[in-house]
């Protein structure tokens, strides 16, 4: 029997919420959902609302609407012109709800645009409202300062009302799909560059700021729980276009994903590593000769499984596949590869003709039952081990900026990058040197997509020979499971810090 998504929590914000704000509430649940849909994992009976939604009083219901002026004037004249205080109040009965990961296969099965639907109008708004108050727990409220913060606020405002001005009507199954997809669709289009621009803010923000407020941990620590979060989102709100408009994705209508070939969504139940591998090789080999007018070192590949069901008809090894999103691994891939490429060609740049010919960049891809690891190896001259750890920081930049306009560009938003193509690699390269070079997000990025369904990517340098850097990646899609940063501690450390430093950053207003 085919597992949706979970219908359980759906119908718990449903209660929740018609008790608090009554109509202004959409409605949330919906038949549709087997109500065994998650056994696995055992619901509270009901969601407690934050402390500053508790009633004084004895009676009434028990919930107190948010006073407005408990919201900093800078938060209220970022909302967006139709929505009010209301929206506050909204925004925090969701954030107070932890986020419901879900696995590839649970993405897998749910190919039924309107339970797609269901599930996304009850989960975005806590994803969202999650990364609104994260930007709004910024220690003394410095963010209120950084034009590209209050920008990137403000959408997420604006996103969460536009996505709850919705309404799924749960007694005709379908009514209200148009309004809501093309609500979506708006919405993935309006916040393409959010990467860009929240890690320029943070940038920003980190320059501005002294470092007993706001330390390099500080930043990487924030980007690397909001960028999850957001990628998480994106995933979902994704997944759900290209099975509400499967023609645009290149997907077939109603097919199954135990259907041999069949795309049901963004992703794509038999991703061939090798011929991705090969592919984005190809590609940043192109990308170094127009870029640098120097041959590129050679990149190999190689494909190495001990699993039995990798062989083919005849006995032979064939390549491992596995379920996965092609164009997020293939920014992995790209990344791990540029950087390599960039290494070597700089190490061999004094040395005599030919020898970067006698450098190649090496990719292996080894797998087994349940597990998929590649491994892309350089002789670039490695990394000094002091500045190893520099790597994973949103604040590390390998090569000189030119304008943040340019690098937003050269970015494209890496998990915008999701979708740009339905059949394999994002094929969008500016013709501008520093997409070669990068501009220190790639590897923290890389990073957050391999740990967001529960693998890793780690370097290892030998300096003076190069960098070995492994992605280790779960190959079953029942172990491929959203994986996110516990935003509710990590908020509760921020503001301590701040009341400990400067007071509250948002007054009264409890998380």
């Amino acid at each position: 029997m085919r597992r949706a998504l979970p219908s359980s929590l759906c119908r718990q914000r449903l209660s929740t919420a018609r008790g608090w704000c009554g109509t202004t509430i959409r409605s949330l649940s919906s038949s549709t959902f087997p109500s065994n849909s998650h056994p696995d994992k055992e619901m509270p009976d009901s969601l407690q609302l934050p402390s500053s939604f508790q009633s004084s009083s004895s009676g009434g219901s028990g919930i107190a609407p948010l006073a407005i002026d408990m919201v900093d004037p800078a938060v209220i004249a970022s909302y967006p012109n139709a929505a009010t205080h209301l929206t506050d109040a909204e925004i925090s009965l969701f954030s107070d709800i932890k986020p419901t990961p879900v696995s590839l296969r649970q993405i897998l099965e749910t190919t039924d645009p309107y339970e797609a639907a269901q599930f996304l109008h009850s989960e975005f708004p806590v994803r969202c409202a999650e990364r609104i108050r994260m930007i709004e727990s910024i220690p003394t409220s410095s963010w209120v300062e950084v034009p590209e913060l209050v920008e990137a606020h403000g959408r997420h405002v604006l996103a969460f009302w536009k996505l709850r001005s919705v309404s799924l009507d749960q007694e005709q199954v379908g009514e209200g799909l148009e309004e809501f997809t093309e609500a979506v669709r708006e919405i993935v289009k309006e916040n393409a560059d959010m990467t860009s621009l929240i890690s320029k803010g943070m940038t920003d923000l980190y320059r501005n700021c002294d470092e007993e407020t706001i330390d390099a941990s500080y930043i990487d620590g924030f980007l690397n729980t909001f960028l999850l979060n957001r990628l998480g989102s994106n995933v979902l709100m994704k997944q759900f276009l290209a099975v509400a408009s499967p023609a645009e994705f290149g997907v077939v209508a109603g097919a199954s994903y135990e259907q041999e070939g069949s795309r049901t969504g963004i992703v794509d139940p038999n991703c061939d590593v090798v011929r991705l591998c090969r592919q984005t090789a190809r590609e940043v080999a192109k990308m170094v000769r127009e870029q640098t007018d120097r041959s590129p070192p050679p990149i190999t590949v190689e494909a190495y499984s001990a699993s039995e069901d990798d062989l083919s008809h005849n006995g032979m090894r064939s390549s491992p596949t596995f379920s996965y999103i092609p164009p997020a691994l293939g920014y992995i891939l790209r990344e791990l590869l540029k950087n390599s490429c960039r290494a070597t060609v700089d190490a061999c740049a004094t040395l005599a003709h030919g020898e970067i010919r006698r450098r190649p960049v090496s990719v292996t891809v080894s797998a087994d039952e349940t597990r998929m690891m590649i491994c892309v190896a350089d002789r670039g001259g490695g990394i000094p081990f002091d500045r190893l750890q520099n790597v994973w920081s949103y604040l590390h930049s390998t090569t000189r900026m030119k304008s943040w306009r340019d690098e937003e560009m050269a970015a494209c938003d890496a998990d915008d990058s999701i979708t740009s193509s339905a059949t394999g690699i994002d094929h969008h390269h500016p013709s501008n040197p520093s997409e070669l070079a990068g501009y220190g997000i790639g590897l923290p990025m890389s990073r957050l997509y391999a740990r967001y369904l529960g693998g890793d990517l780690n370097l290892i340098s030998m300096p003076g020979y190069g960098t070995h850097a492994y992605v280790f990646l779960p190959r079953l899609s029942t172990d491929q499971v959203e994986t996110f940063s516990d935003r509710h501690e990590y908020v509760g450390t921020a503001l301590a810090k701040a009341s400990t430093q400067h007071g509250s950053s948002r007054g009264d207003f409890v998380l």
